[in-house]
């Protein structure tokens, strides 16, 4: 995993990573909305309306009172694209999840080395 001084991600430890963060949620893909989905992207006008960025940004608004900006606009961006496909939502949730695993992942090699 380390080559000289400089932590890098080799192929083996890049699957394994990969792995682990997509196997446990693979069957989320074949999985349509449940428990507070409704709520939170179905029956939420700023993400089932027009795209709107300022509303998305801005403070947060009934039926969800949680300022999480960059979730809400992934949920609006996936709604712009597929309208109510619930598998397009979990896939792109899932390719975030293995993309900040990853993040992770290296930051920890990167720390382990300035030890």
């Amino acid at each position: 995993m380390f080559a000289g001084k400089r932590a890098h991600l080799d192929w083996r430890s890049l699957a394994i990573v990969v792995a682990a963060a997509t196997v446990p949620y693979l069957n989320a893909l074949g999985a349509g909305f449940a428990f507070d989905d409704g709520l939170v992207i179905r029956q939420n006008p700023i993400i089932t309306g027009a795209f709107d960025l300022g509303g998305i940004l801005g403070p947060p608004h009934y039926p969800v009172d949680l300022y999480r900006p960059l979730t809400v606009l992934t949920y609006a961006l996936n709604e712009q694209v597929a309208p109510g496909y619930a598998p397009l939502f979990h896939a792109v949730n899932l390719a975030l999840h293995v993309g900040v695993t990853l993040l992770v992942f290296q930051l920890g090699l990167q720390l382990c080395r300035a030890r």
